[in-house]
């Protein structure tokens, strides 16, 4: 019974050698602002949806990592929203559902990081095939 105990531990000890994949969610919010908007400046909580996404990423080593993700938004915006009556007698509106897949190569750059509070943070560059 011990050797089949010893057995277990080594396989699986020699099988987690780290973490190579990971995978997440994404949920948040979306909003448009420009001409279609209230005010251009400002955000209209009316014209705000919930936008949201999963990812998974394969960490290659400690410097490099690919990231496939695939995210959910909606934006609109309508002439209705807006103070000035031009803008409001215009009656322009629209509505798109935004759907992205995104495949993103990320790089760390081990040497520039901050150790804050025993979190370690470091610098990331990516670049981002969509």
């Amino acid at each position: 019974m011990k050797k089949c105990i010893w057995l277990v531990m080594f396989l699986t000890s020699t099988a987690l050698r780290g973490q190579y994949f990971e995978a997440g969610i994404l949920a948040g919010v979306s909003n448009y602002m420009g001409d279609l908007s209230a005010n251009s400046s400002k955000v209209y909580i009316g014209e705000t949806h919930f936008a949201a996404g999963v990812f998974g990423r394969y960490n290659i080593h400690n410097f490099a990592s690919v990231k496939l993700g695939l995210s959910y938004g909606k934006l609109s915006g309508k002439d209705a929203n807006a103070s000035d009556v031009a803008i409001r007698q215009r009656n322009l509106s629209f509505e798109t559902p935004i759907y992205e897949l995104a495949l993103t190569g990320e790089s760390t750059c081990p040497a520039f990081s901050l150790i804050i509070l025993n979190n370690p943070c470091r610098p990331t560059c990516s670049a981002v095939l969509r």
